[in-house]
């Protein structure tokens, strides 16, 4: 075969010699050798198709603004050789972002135990505070729409964090924390002056439709209420957004009563 080993070699009958007897079967020959070589090639310009594993000794750079890798049947991607190697992810501005399906582990010390991703999805702030408004419904503070399959498998969860602070009043005020159109966490009516208060919970998906719930509620440096919800139905994960969102009411119907300063959605694969 005219490659072998990454070295091209001409077919018998070269090279010639002056004085060499034209013959059709060396000349045909060799432009078959020819055309198997330039054919065994890989072009710039991204026609030919690699059919085996190439090793790139320095590895591989490009002066291009966007560097892919596509493989749409492997089920397995192995990137690096030795365990030493290490996988740097790296970006002067803007975000490295992966997606799909995509599930990345680590390692747990030197042991065998594995762990996934973990990440802050949504992150809502105020400086001020956003308020409630001068009614005595539950009003908004914040809100965020936990975009449909993402927790796309039993286990997956996904952890809320509101906080704030109540006005300085003996009005009645009522606080709570929603996921999917219920209110799994509440600091019931009370007249809540002057206080500091967090709401939270930890959604871990059980199947599609059920999920089990750790909440907890924190007000001022005393009170503390945490419950428990077990195989709570929702709304179907894979087919529909969670709306998850903090409200306050004020029985005074009065605006301000309830202050939200920040709401966090971390999410754990």
């Amino acid at each position: 075969m005219s490659f072998s080993s990454g070295v091209f070699s001409l077919v018998a009958g070269n090279p010639v010699v002056t004085g060499t007897t034209i013959s059709s079967t060396v000349q045909n020959n060799t432009m078959t050798y020819v055309a198997t070589g330039l054919s065994t090639c890989l072009l710039k310009d991204g026609t030919q198709t690699a059919t085996a594993a190439i090793p790139f000794v320095t590895g591989v750079t490009t002066t291009s603004t966007t560097f892919a890798v596509f493989n749409t049947t492997a089920t397995t991607i192995n990137a690096f050789g030795g365990a030493s190697v290490a996988l740097n992810i790296g970006n002067a501005s803007g975000a490295n972002t992966i997606l799909g399906t995509t599930t990345l582990t680590g390692g747990a010390g030197t042991g065998t135990g594995t762990f996934g991703l973990l990440g802050l999805i949504n992150s809502q702030t105020s400086a001020s505070g956003i308020g409630n408004g001068a009614d005595a419904t539950d009003d908004t503070l914040f809100t965020y729409s936990l975009p449909l399959n993402s927790l796309s498998a039993n286990g997956k969860s996904v952890f809320v964090r509101a906080s704030g602070k109540t006005a300085t009043n003996a009005n009645l005020k009522t606080i709570k924390l929603f996921f999917a159109g219920t209110d799994f966490q509440t600091l019931p009516q009370g007249a809540y002056s002057g206080a500091g208060w967090v709401l939270e919970y930890e959604i871990t998906r059980v199947d599609s439709t059920h999920v089990n719930i750790v909440a907890t509620a924190y007000l001022g440096t005393a009170d503390f209420k945490i419950t428990l919800f077990n195989n709570s139905a929702v709304a179907d994960l894979t087919a529909n957004a969670s709306i998850i969102k903090a409200t306050g009411a004020s029985a005074s119907s009065a605006a301000n009563d309830i202050l939200g300063y920040s709401m966090d959605v971390t999410f754990s694969n």
